[in-house]
């Protein structure tokens, strides 16, 4: 007797058919319209990207050109591909002399007004001011970045 054939057909009617697949296609379908009717859900936010930063290795290195913008908002390019706010999933992590400051995700208006470490993390761009208010290039502190 030959146990393949037998052997196949298990291993073939154990995996997921097309009929599951479009049954979980229909169920985030309608999840997405409700949630997007109910405002819980952007459209502008592209999905592809949040995928593709679950599946990303971390990136770190340090703010070399600081440029003062207004008031106490200062701003760094970092590298292009990251996640941002403009995605709605930045996870990029600023630090003054190894220390996380924050709050992150801030408003921009906020950063200039207020400072106090908050930053945001913006297509390519970092706005962020210092925990004391003082001037990021010219207070002898290092600032870096982890994503």
């Amino acid at each position: 007797m030959n146990a393949e054939p037998m052997q196949s057909t298990v291993a073939r009617e154990s995996r997921p058919g097309t009929m599951y697949f479009l049954a979980v296609g229909a169920w985030y379908t309608l999840h997405s319209m409700v949630q997007l009717a109910l405002g819980r859900f952007d459209p502008n936010v592209n999905l592809l990207k949040m995928v593709r930063g679950v599946a990303t290795r971390h990136i770190h290195g340090q703010l070399d050109v600081i440029n003062q913008e207004t008031g106490h908002c200062y701003t760094c390019a970092v590298p292009r591909g990251l996640l941002s706010d403009a995605e709605a999933v930045s996870r990029l992590i600023v630090y003054e002399d190894g220390v996380p400051i924050g709050p992150a995700h801030s408003s921009h208006t906020d950063i200039r007004e207020q400072g106090g470490g908050r930053y945001s993390h913006w297509s390519g761009w970092l706005y962020f001011s210092t925990p004391d208010n003082s001037d990021a290039r010219s207070n002898g502190r290092t600032y870096t970045y982890r994503d």
